[in-house]
């Protein structure tokens, strides 16, 4: 499976989006070739599908380490989506996606334009501005959710998102 060959075996029948890490990813260079554009029609064989739970606990290290306001307010951010999900936890995914793109698609417009705009004001040395990154330069992946009610937001069951505040997030 690693020599990127037989991971296009049976990709036809795939349901055109996949959850992976990044890193993930990087670690099998075969993987690559899983989301480049079918020849045919010119379309991506897969979508990524990537977990918000890592693009928070960028902002919740940064937080616990340096109290950053800024990545406090990020942070909360995240939990507003978040809140959303806990909300339509168990409905249909047409339900999912109609209440998704009502309130989280406004929430996370909201969430990228305060990044963007704190980042323009910190050090891009800084590790505040890398975790900031982190998560901007990743944006559609792990925001692929509001476009599919199937999705999930984060691979995180249920029970344990519930518990993602920033007082207790470190068992993340």
């Amino acid at each position: 499976m690693r020599y990127g060959v037989h991971q296009l075996f049976g990709i036809e029948n795939l349901k055109r989006s996949v959850r992976s890490d990044d890193h993930a990813s990087r670690a099998y260079a075969g993987f690559d070739k899983l989301y480049e554009p079918d020849p045919i029609t010119g379309r991506p064989r897969l979508e990524p599908v990537a977990c918000w739970a890592h693009a928070r606990r960028e902002l919740f290290d940064e937080h616990a380490r340096t109290k950053s306001p800024i990545a406090r307010q990020a942070l909360d951010k995240i939990g507003a989506v978040f809140a959303v999900e806990r909300e339509i936890n168990g409905r249909s995914a047409s339900d999912r996606l109609a209440m998704r793109q009502a309130q989280s698609v406004p929430l996370l417009a909201d969430l990228k334009d305060y990044l963007e705009t704190s980042l323009g004001r910190i050090s891009r040395k800084g590790d505040l501005a890398k975790a900031i990154r982190y998560s901007l330069n990743r944006w559609k992946a792990p925001s692929r959710f509001t476009e599919d009610g199937r999705l999930e937001m984060t691979k995180m069951p249920p029970n344990v998102r519930s518990a993602g505040t920033v007082q207790n997030l470190s068992h993340f």
